[in-house]
């Protein structure tokens, strides 16, 4: 820093301000569940695959669904996961943004869908499915 220039405390005022900026982004994120604010687009939710030597394991992220709205389709090599929102999240514009979730996933091996089973809890589901 020059004599004449500003004070080292100035990049400390600016990281602050960029700090404060990523928390208020991460709070909209987070109450809208994914929602762009103006945009009305949603957000993938998280999805983790597991193979093991007789099972894959799946665990995807399904926040503010109730059990008994879960659809879970397996064709082929994917499995669709289809849940309704329990309350759909209004858009900057003041429409109402999607009320479902769906995911799609890819399979690593075949399964047995008819020995499939599934628990949620805290908005994470995880699904068991043996292999063919």
């Amino acid at each position: 820093m020059g004599s004449g220039g500003k004070g080292s405390l100035d990049a400390f005022d600016d990281l602050s301000i960029v700090v404060r900026e990523m928390e208020r982004l991460y709070e909209e994120t987070d109450e809208s569940y994914g929602q762009e604010k103006g945009r009305g687009t949603i957000r993938e939710p998280l999805v983790d695959i597991a193979e093991y030597s007789n099972r894959i394991n799946i665990i995807a992220e399904l926040k503010g669904v109730n059990k008994d709205s879960i659809s879970l389709r397996v064709a082929k090599n994917s499995l669709e996961i289809s849940a309704v929102l329990k309350k759909p999240q209004p858009t900057a514009e003041g429409d109402w943004g999607h009320n479902s979730i769906r995911i799609k996933v890819k399979l690593p091996s075949e399964v047995k869908a008819n020995l499939m089973s599934y628990s949620l809890h805290n908005g994470v589901i995880e699904i068991i499915l043996p292999k063919a």
